[in-house]
């Protein structure tokens, strides 16, 4: 098939063996006529004809097309963009602004590049996805995703789910899809898997095999002027589910591990100026109904704590300790073995239960 271009004279003054190309036909699906100029390319075969998708491949403004890389069906570069390497850009997909693409990538299908968003290594970009991030090594994004932070690794993002901040990570075989958005510097490692929708925003890492789905939120919130922001870290094969909230509002930290659930509207809470403080919820505790955890807890073993139970202060629950109803435990109270507060009861000051209790009513246990 003839070339729908050809080479000019002109060279590009950022690369001088870059050529800028005029149309010899006219090419409607990119508003080209034909003796119009186009972008620089290296050679010939950096434009396609009629390449897997139908259609030409066209750069325009002053985009560059270098190396091995091709353009071909409907696709095109506009703008300030760079193609290079062994880059394929194809279908309709579109590159433009001052984006870069490099190494081995590959786009196609709708997908859009814009910004200064750079695709490299052996990712895929494909579907409806638009990335104005970063994405490399062999990590993909494709069906309505949006990438406007760091993808990495073998990570996925799929259907409508959003990396969103420059400074949010997803990589090494994380993936991320549904309806989830990660943002505002929260990274998301190994094998997470974050869907439904579930938001996961600021200071927070997720790492191994977690879980964290349905309508959950992960905060760690990262405030204006304030360097007391709370950090959340969630390792393991911990899973948060449900309508459940992990909040990191203030100086402290929570650590969530092991097989930890959190599920149901359960809510903990890093409270402000808790600085130095750290909950940790771990073992195979769960955490669910409408009870919360604040301040400085740890809750380990098989601990369950449901219903509207409260856990506050400096409280340490282990064992198969199961707190509920409208149980309030708090200060500096220590519960481990089978014991069981329950219905209204309080247990705070310095407490100790670690036998098979059982508190309930309206008692007051210090």
């Amino acid at each position: 098939m003839e070339k729908h271009f050809e080479l000019t004279e002109e060279k590009s003054a950022l690369n001088s063996t870059l050529f800028r190309i005029k149309a010899t036909i006219d090419i409607p699906e990119h508003e080209i006529r034909r003796g119009d100029l186009g972008g620089f390319v290296e050679s010939l075969d950096n434009l396609a004809e009629d390449y897997s998708f139908g259609g030409y491949g066209w750069v325009s403004n002053d985009g560059c097309v270098s190396g091995k890389a091709c353009v071909s069906g409907n696709a095109i570069v506009k703008d300030q963009a760079i193609i290079q390497d062994n880059s394929q850009i194809y279908g309709n997909a579109i590159v433009r602004g001052n984006a870069q693409i490099s190494g081995n990538a590959a786009i196609w299908g709708n997908a859009i590049i814009e910004g200064f968003g750079t695709v490299g290594g052996n990712a895929r970009i494909y579907g409806n996805s638009l990335v104005l991030g970063h994405v490399y090594d062999d990590a993909s994004a494709f069906g309505n995703s949006e990438i406007f932070g760091m993808l990495c690794g073998f990570a996925k993002v799929f259907d409508n789910a959003k990396i969103v901040g420059s400074n949010t990570r997803v990589a090494e075989d994380a993936m991320v899809y549904g309806n989830a958005v990660i943002s505002n510097g929260a990274g998301i490692f190994g094998e997470v898997r974050a869907y439904g929708n579930a938001i996961i925003y600021g200071n927070v890492g997720i790492y191994d095999s977690v879980e964290v789905l349905d309508n959950s939120k992960v905060f760690g919130i990262d405030m204006p002027n304030d360097t007391n922001s709370g950090s959340v870290n969630i390792y393991n094969f911990a899973k948060i589910y449900g309508e459940a909230f992990i909040n990191g509002r203030g100086g402290g930290e929570i650590d969530i591990l092991d097989f930890t659930e959190v599920y149901d509207y359960a809510c903990i809470t890093s409270i402000y100026n808790f600085q130095d403080k750290k909950i940790i919820i771990s073992g195979k505790a769960k955490i669910y109904g409408f009870s919360r955890i604040e301040d400085n807890v740890k809750i380990f073993d098989n601990a369950r704590i449901f219903g509207d139970a409260k856990i506050l202060g400096n409280a340490e629950i282990s064992g198969y300790t199961k707190v509920f109803g409208k149980a309030c435990v708090r200060d500096n109270v220590k519960i481990s073995g089978n014991v069981k507060v329950y219905e209204n009861s309080v247990v705070s000051g310095e407490a100790i239960l670690c036998q098979n209790e059982q508190i309930k009513g309206k008692t007051t246990y210090r």
